[in-house]
């Protein structure tokens, strides 16, 4: 596997620098020498026939001795000859040479596929180019991540035919900046196509026009684009050419939903690329799509259908669905072999699925395999180390678990190994390292709020203590605390718990061991008191952070102790009991205690919108523990948005009944929406944002808090370029188009859902565009709007998230900009 991944970084450094070789091959020299000396004699400019018979006879000579990776090395070696000689227009030598290969008895089954693929491209038979069948296939190993393969076998088609062969040239010199000559090798396939010596695959030729006649505009807009000529018509017929492109490939689908199109590797691709641009936007139109590219195992041996299937894995680790995820893997388990490409890809889903199945030690053995196999997994070995971090962690080795968060923390920067390294130190009382440590990195408000979390729980500090072990201490301490405060705190922590984020192992480790020690700590306070009353708090604490509070049917409850609160408490949020949800107000006082404001709080999240509110639950709003949520959930976000009279009527009195509220930014933004004129949007924008900069981000929610911000910034710009006021509305969207391309604004890092980032990045895209047609700057208009197809169309990673469903946005903006009247 070294040797593959040395000769594929070689040729990347052979092909961007041109360096210069001795075409000649030392005889008497390790295998792996010899092979590093053919690769060289391949990149070079010579003929190579003569060099490749001695290379095909040292393969016979050493064939019964001969290692897995040898015949790897070998196979790669053959397909960069197959592809040369092609090129040259040589292949009759050729032919010969790779065939002595196909009887040999020793080669591995892949190994021999493969072989014989680079030996059918130079069709021998010489059959026409339509009905050259068989599928081949160029490892992408030296692309990162198992996502980035996915993204790039889209655009790298399959090599199937001299067609596939020539447009891939294209492509590839493209993307190394030589437009004239990709422009000039797209003339020569254009005339091939005509005269009959190449053609796409039947079933796909309709979206190989398109892709063609889109890849034509991309080169001429690059190309114009760097010369600073006026590309704002070329630009709009680029645009139209990637709509026709999309709709051609859904007519594809559609035939393919009717049974009217045969599999094929062409076919799959196409439908492969289809899957992907939806999961984004429907979900489950998507899964599905993938569902019928494996068909049940049947089809994992193509290899688009193996990027399906872990595509299909990925959705289910990341859904936490680990019963589809045991079928999915028991169907790969005789085809992803140890020798096969992506062993190390179908092992890391495996060491994963057997963690989230809490199997250990199975998990522990399959991540070491990745190691010791130096199987190359890029940055998904980040991850690796993580896990084995937390399983470290899991078994007490602290020493252990601290050296691996830090090989991933120093390797590939996760914020999460990061956590991982802070709660070990704290684990260990490391007070020193982990001040320093929590210092020098950057981490994210969420996660800063974790390591407040670990600091309160291991560190000798008597701050960001948890509501758990604040009440223990004092209540073991001897010091005296109101009963109903206590309950207040059991409820809340019920409370946060319900929403609490368990999504990765990292997380969920540090939720888990958390919750351990403060369970110890229940647990010990249990030991120690003797007053009844507490003695029954903390049991009925402790029984619902180990899932095991006995509750009866919600009907067959009283109202009359705080036993019986916990219990409703504990039905509506964990168990969404209608009927406990709808009897908590019977629970409800006149008093403003903290512990009746905590049970408005939670039947006001938990019950349906039809249900009324009683009317104990406004008393005196403006003087409770979280009044200003319980005033504003009295009607809905709909409600408000609408501008529905009663809902404004009750924004109005918000702002004198909690005058330090953080909220008000909502209130003030809610306020805007339902305003038809642009000055009074922008008086309630202007005291909205204005607001906002007092509101701390480091507070719960902090993600949707951000996204607000960005709105009112958006809003405030809408309404300025409404009212006429060009220079600050130009400003403001500047500002959002600065952050959303910073890699260090804190704020924007925050909005990581895909279908917000693209609707910000749309809004402040279309409102400057709006700002430059005002100002009458069609050069900064034509700029803005081609960074913004190269960003989202033009790079793959960023295209398969935005070309289904936002493609017609931006046609639609470049229609409405670069129309000529």
């Amino acid at each position: 596997m070294y040797m593959r991944a040395f000769i594929i970084v070689l040729s990347l450094l052979c092909f961007s620098q041109q360096l210069c070789v001795a075409a000649a091959l030392s005889k008497n020299v390790p295998f792996g020498h010899f092979c590093a000396d053919m690769h060289a004699i391949l990149e070079s400019e010579s003929c190579c026939h003569k060099e490749f018979s001695e290379f095909v006879d040292r393969i016979l000579e050493d064939k019964l001795i001969l290692s897995p990776r040898d015949w790897d090395t070998i196979s790669h070696l053959v397909q960069q000859y197959a592809r040369k000689i092609m090129k040259k227009g040589d292949k009759s030598a050729g032919q010969d040479e790779i065939k002595r290969l196909l009887v040999v008895a020793t080669i591995p089954p892949n190994v021999k596929n493969s072989i014989r693929l680079s030996w059918q491209l130079l069709n021998p038979e010489k059959v026409s180019l339509g009905n050259l069948i068989p599928q081949l296939d160029i490892p992408l190993n030296w692309v990162n991540n198992l996502e980035d393969k996915l993204l790039l076998k889209l655009y790298n088609m399959t090599l199937h035919s001299s067609y596939e062969d020539r447009k891939q040239e294209i492509l590839l010199t493209k993307e190394c900046g030589k437009y004239d000559e990709a422009l000039k090798l797209y003339s020569l396939l254009q005339e091939s196509i005509e005269d009959g010596t190449c053609s796409p695959h039947p079933d796909i030729s309709e979206i190989e026009t398109h892709f063609l006649r889109k890849t034509f505009l991309e080169l001429h807009l690059r190309k114009s684009s760097e010369e600073n000529v006026d590309f704002g018509d070329l630009l709009l017929r680029y645009c139209r050419a990637e709509d026709d492109y999309r709709h051609s490939i859904d007519r594809l689908v559609d035939k393919i939903a009717g049974g009217l199109v045969n599999r094929s590797s062409e076919v799959d691709t196409v439908l492969l690329a289809h899957a992907l641009y939806q999961l984004p936007w429907d979900y489950d139109q998507g899964i599905r799509e993938l569902e019928v590219l494996i068909d049940r195992g049947r089809y994992l041996y193509s290899t688009t259908a193996q990027y399906a299937y872990f595509t299909l894995l990925q959705t289910c680790q990341d859904r936490g669905d680990l019963q589809t995820m045991d079928y999915l893997l028991s169907l790969g388990e005789r085809v992803f072999l140890p020798n096969h490409h992506y062993y190390g890809e179908y092992n890391f889903f495996l060491a994963c699925y057997y963690y989230a199945s809490h199997s250990y030690s199975e998990a522990k053995d399959k991540f070491l395999l990745l190691l010791d196999s130096h199987i190359n997994l890029g940055t998904t070995l980040g991850k690796v180390y993580e896990y084995l971090g937390c399983i470290a962690c899991r078994e007490n080795k602290l020493r252990e678990a601290e050296d691996f968060f830090l090989k991933s923390y120093k390797n590939w920067g996760r914020e999460e190994a990061a956590l991982g390294l802070n709660l070990v130190l704290g684990m260990q009382n490391k007070v020193n390292e982990f001040e320093k440590f929590s210092k020098e990195i950057a981490l994210s408000f969420i996660n800063q709020e974790i390591i407040q979390r670990i600091r309160g729980t291991f560190l000798n500090t008597s701050i960001n203590k948890s509501r758990v072990m604040k009440s223990c201490n004092c209540v073991a301490g001897g010091v005296d605390v109101d009963l109903e405060q206590i309950y207040h705190d059991f409820i809340y922590d019920m409370f946060v718990r319900s929403s609490r984020d368990y999504s990765t192992p990292v997380l969920c480790l540090i939720n888990e061991i958390i919750d351990h020690v403060e369970e110890e700590c229940l647990t010990s306070v249990l030991r120690e008191i003797n007053e009844s009353d507490y003695r029954k708090l903390f049991s009925l604490w402790l029984d619902v952070r180990k899932n095991d509070l006995y509750y009866s049917e919600p009907g067959c409850l009283s109202f009359s102790s705080y036993e019986d609160i916990i219990r409703y408490c504990y039905l509506a949020l964990y168990k969404t009991d209608p009927s406990a949800i709808n009897a908590l107000p019977q629970f409800f006082k006149e008093d403003h205690s903290s512990l009746q404001s905590i049970l408005r709080l939670i039947w006001s999240v938990t019950k349906s919108k039809v249900e009324p509110y009683p009317s104990t639950h406004f008393d005196d709003l403006d003087s409770r523990l979280y009044g200003d949520r319980l005033y504003l959930l009295m009607y809905s976000m709909e409600d408000y948005l609408s501008g529905q009279e009663d809902a404004l009527i009750h924004l109005d009195k918000f702002p004198n009944l909690f005058p330090t509220s953080s909220l008000t930014a909502l209130v003030y933004y809610l306020q805007s929406c339902a305003e038809t004129t642009a000055i009074s949007k922008i008086s309630w924008l202007v005291k909205s944002l204005d607001e906002f900069s007092q509101v701390t981000l480091s507070r719960d929610n902090v993600v949707a808090w951000t996204y607000v911000y960005y709105m009112i910034k958006l809003d405030l710009a809408d309404a300025c370029l409404d009212f006429g006021d060009i220079k600050r509305a130009k400003m403001l969207f500047e500002e959002v188009k600065t952050d959303y391309f910073s890699n260090n604004c804190f704020r924007m890092r925050l909005v990581s859902d895909v279908r917000h980032r693209m609707f910000l990045e749309f809004r402040y895209v279309l409102g400057l565009s709006y700002v430059y047609e005002y100002l009458q700057d069609k050069e900064s208009l034509c700029q803005l709007l081609l960074d913004h197809v190269e960003h989202r169309l033009f790079y793959l990673h960023e295209r398969h998230k935005y070309f289904g469903r936002m493609l017609p946005k931006t046609l639609l903006l470049c229609e409405r900009f670069l129309t000529r009247d």
